[in-house]
């Protein structure tokens, strides 16, 4: 038996450790089909931690590290061959009282004696090393307490790309807590330091010192802020940074506890002159230890990361101004769908290419690279590639077991491949290089995004506007104004997108005193434009039209005809939906939320509006004894079928805009309704039908729940018949108001909505649903800090390859005013040259509709809107795993399983046999 299991514990492990070893060879290609060359054992000694790689002239490389017995000991690589490890120790010579090391010498001695009054020995830790643009190698660290002052001073040594011996140890600084050192492309150092111990001479402060002969001797310290409260920091609370762009620009930045404020200084002339200091505005002020790194413009700017849930991480960014006042709100530029990363560091190609590596604590990488991209309205935007998440796993090809990396140091090579060097479990130092150039790795094709512009600024306030697409595939709006958010509208407001530019908006109509004007509804067919509203005193229903081409003059729109008169009486209406069948009727849907006579009404024409039909009942909630009943949504299929939702609001709750959501439709052409289809219950609103000319059936409608508002959707394949389950709307976390929703001739929906991403920002959510499932969500990041009206409007310009947006942006002015703007921008989709135009409405034979009463609207004269010149930066996001497997991969591990499991069983017969 003991012979049966040491064989079945075998096939086990053997089973385990080739799957394993197969996983691990796929994970350290790290992003699919680009490659790694094999990894490389450096140490070859099992006690190696602490790697890091510094690059050389000509291509060359040295990797130095810790080992546990021997201390630091490094490698080189020149002409394509690896010398032998060799110990490379850190000098240091201190001064000896007694039992005591009193302190580092600043000067080497004349004579050096073991025992006496000097000592020489080996640096007994590992040093924060940096390496310069010619290959050499710095070594910086505190020096141990001063016996007497309990000073520690901050040590500087050399190493040289040639040599394998460090030079003498000599002291840069007194008395240090923090540091940041940083060489330039041209070879210059520059150093930061806070100094804890306040003199005349030299007080508590930030320092500044650079060496331009690659470290042999150093600037006179240089005060760049200085406070006698940095006597009390600790060396976790003492934070600066340090930026350079090779070309003479230096910045730096500190934090001051007592103040709790982050200042910065800049040079212009590689530090010998400052600025005075600054402090930084907005978020990053605030922000847990901002990096500084410039640009691929060499524009300064801030990082630093936020974690919003344990599993993503989201970086920002903001630009240091050349005016102190003039700091911008920040960038959001990466969501990274991992651990949040521990560091991040910055690499620069020759060209000025920035890369950005960010580290978590198991061992992972994170690539973004910065491009420059066109929009497509050819305008240049500075953005970061989508993430690329990076493990290392591997086979030991000695010892046969599983490798994984952590503790990562990496370096960009000038041929363009990426080095990495980490440490593994087994205690060795292993190098892998990139095959192939890194920008292939991440690239980041041009964005779909027009950037926003400003169609309006108002100062009365816009509801959510109407979209209407022409013939002549040219975008009209109309929205309606009041004077305050809560308060209904007065005024009608109209205009339209001439090639490039909007007109001016323009008062198509003028409620009278103590009448509103609400909700518009808007569509344009054949050569009109057809809109209707609630308005009157109680909310009636009106309806006015225009020729396309003459909208923009206020008095070539028809008098406005009550539709909303039902049994000889004006009944009061909220919320129309207006829509066209393929023969022009139009349809109509309202409610009229309370009283008697509450309900769903439907009205239709077909002779383009001249006249109407009287309204009819969808649904009598008198007669039910429903409370309430408000926003309907109404589509119409491409079989002519009606197809109606609406919410429902309890007794107890009639004031609430949320209610249960309710589905209905009509087979005969709005003469009889289905019985009401109860889709769901509580905390709904804004529920919204959709119809394909594919035949399928949509419905969408927003959930509260647990406070956080949830897009549903389910769909129907027989025109509302049966119903599939109601599902969340994937990749999308918390849209809020009325959404965005339009359909293409090839069957896809498109969706989007403003979505809440955290509580100091708002995005553009957009996805299209494509046979049977929603696709990756792309995110149009706005500007932080800014409020944005709840909901976004669009409708599709298929010849034209287009899907314009329109959303609503408060503006604070100077005088403490408040301005809103209607803001616009587009995205590109495939232009449709194959929709389905060959399915036949079935249409039965109305009535004859009767005339209704009319207004005469009122004209008035509307401000020219201005136009923003700064529009955001849109940084569209995609989400991304760790890794990427193929599905084929998968088959793979199957195989893999099937056939070691084969023979774990084959050997376990033999042995029982």
């Amino acid at each position: 038996m003991s012979r049966q299991r040491m064989i079945l514990a075998k096939s086990v492990r053997l089973v385990i450790g080739l799957c394993l070893l197969w996983w691990g060879d796929t994970l350290a290609q790290g992003i699919g089909e680009e490659l790694w060359t094999d990894p490389i054992n450096l140490s070859q000694s099992g006690a190696a931690t602490t790697p890091l790689v510094v690059a050389g002239p000509e291509n060359s490389l040295r990797v130095l590290w810790w080992d546990a017995f021997d201390g630091i000991t490094t490698r080189r690589y020149t002409e394509g061959q690896w010398s032998s490890p060799q110990l490379a120790p850190v000098l240091v010579t201190e001064e000896i009282r007694g039992q005591f090391v009193t302190r580092p010498l600043e000067t080497l001695p004349e004579t050096e004696e073991i025992g006496g009054q000097f000592v020489t020995r080996p640096l007994e830790t590992f040093p924060e090393i940096v390496g310069d643009a010619n290959g050499h190698a710095h070594a910086i660290w505190l020096a141990a307490p001063d016996s007497e002052t309990e000073l520690r001073a901050l040590l500087h040594s050399r190493l040289l790309h040639e040599n394998n011996n460090w030079e003498w140890a000599q002291v840069i600084a007194p008395s240090a807590l923090s540091w940041r050192l940083v060489s330039a492309a041209n070879g210059v150092l520059h150093l930061i330091y806070l100094r804890p111990t306040h003199t005349t001479t030299y007080p508590a402060g930030i320092y500044y010192r650079k060496s331009t002969d690659g470290g042999q001797t150093w600037s006179s310290p240089l005060a760049l802020y200085t406070t006698i409260y940095f006597r009390l920091l600790d060396a976790d609370a003492a934070y600066l940074d340090l930026a350079t762009d090779g070309t003479g620009e230096v910045v730096v930045t500190w934090r001051d506890e007592y103040q709790n404020a982050l200042f910065y200084a800049r040079s212009l002339d590689e530090g010998k002159t400052w600025s005075d200091p600054v402090e930084v505005d907005n978020r990053a002020g605030a922000a847990d230890h901002p990096q500084l790194t410039f640009d691929s413009n060499n524009e300064a700017f801030l990082l630093w990361k936020s974690s919003q849930d344990a599993n993503s991480c989201t970086l920002y960014q903001q630009r240091v101004p050349d005016d102190a006042a003039a700091w911008e709100a920040p960038e959001r530029i990466l969501s990274i769908a991992a651990r949040c990363p521990q560091s991040v560091s910055f690499h620069r190609s020759r060209v000025g290419q920035l890369l950005l590596v960010a580290k978590d604590h198991t061992g992972n990488l994170t690539l973004a690279m910065q491009h420059t991209i066109t929009t497509t309205d050819n305008e240049s935007v500075t953005t970061w590639s989508q993430p690329k998440q990076l493990e290392f796993i591997f086979a030991d090809p000695e010892a046969a077991e599983l490798i994984h990396l952590d503790t990562l140091a990496t370096l960009w090579e000038w041929g363009g491949a990426l080095v990495v060097v980490g440490h593994g479990q087994n205690d060795q130092i292993w190098l892998l290089r990139s095959q192939g150039e890194l920008q292939k790795w991440t690239s980041t094709p041009s964005s779909p995004w027009t950037k926003p512009t400003t169609i309006a600024e108002r100062t009365e306030f816009p509801s959510l506007p109407a979209l209407a697409i022409d013939d002549n595939e040219i975008i009209h709006l109309v929205w309606s104004e009041s004077e305050q958010e809560e308060l209904p509208g007065t005024a009608l407001i109209y205009t339209r997108c001439e090639g490039e530019r909007w007109a001016k908006p323009i008062a198509i109509l003028h409620s009278a005193e103590e009448e509103k004007v609400t909700h518009p509804a808007f569509i344009a067919v054949d050569e009109y434009l057809h809109v209707v509203w609630s308005g009157g005193q109680r909310g009636e229903i009106f309806y006015s039209q225009a020729l396309a081409e003459d909208a923009c003059v206020a008095s070539n729109w028809s008098q406005p005809q009550l539709l909303s008169q039902y049994l000889g009486e004006q009944i009061g209406g909220d919320h129309p939906m207006l829509v066209a069948s393929r023969e022009s009727t139009l349809h109509v849907v309202y409610a009229v939320p309370l009283n008697e006579g509450r309900g769903i009404y439907y009205t239709y024409s077909d002779d383009h509006g001249n006249s109407w039909s009287e309204p009819t009942p969808v649904f009598d909630a008198t007669v039910e004894g429903w409370a309430m009943v408000d926003h309907p949504s109404l589509a119409i299929s491409a079989q002519g079928v009606l197809h109606i939702t609406w919410v429902r609001s309890t007794w107890w709750d009639i004031s609430a805009t949320t209610g249960w959501v309710y589905y209905a439709h009509s087979m005969d052409n709005g003469k009889t309704w289905s019985p009401p289809l109860l889709i769901d219950q509580a905390t709904c609103e804004h529920p919204q039908v959709v119809t394909t000319l594919t035949g399928q059936v949509h419905l969408l409608w927003t959930k509260h729940e647990d406070g956080r508002p949830i897009l549903y959707h389910q769909w129907s394949l027989d025109e509302g018949e049966r119903w599939s389950s109601a599902l969340v709307v994937g990749g999308i976390k918390s849209l809020y108001g009325v959404n965005g929703i339009d359909t293409a001739g090839n069957g896809r929906l498109h969706l989007l909505g403003l979505e809440h991403a955290d509580s100091e920002e708002t995005t553009l959510s957009y996805t299209f649903w494509d046979k049977e499932a929603w696709q990756t969500t792309e995110l149009v990041h706005l500007r932080m800090y800014e409020e944005y009206l709840p909901g976004a409007v669009m409708v599709l310009q298929e010849r034209a390859g287009k899907l314009p947006v329109i959303f609503r942006q408060k503006i604070a002015t100077t005088e403490n005013n408040q301005l809103i703007a209607i803001r616009y921008l587009a995205r590109t989709i495939p232009v449709m040259t194959d929709t389905l135009t060959t399915l036949t409405p079935v249409i039965t034979p109305r009535s004859t509709p009767t005339p209704l009463p009319t207004l005469t609207p009122a004209v008035s004269a509307t401000p020219r809107p201005e136009i923003d010149p700064d529009p955001p930066v849109i940084t569209p996001s995609l989400s991304l795993g760790p890794i990427t497997l193929p599905y084929l991969a998968l088959g793979g591990i199957s195989v893999v399983f099937l056939l070691i499991g084969g023979t774990v069983l084959t050997q376990w017969l033999r042995a029982r046999n």
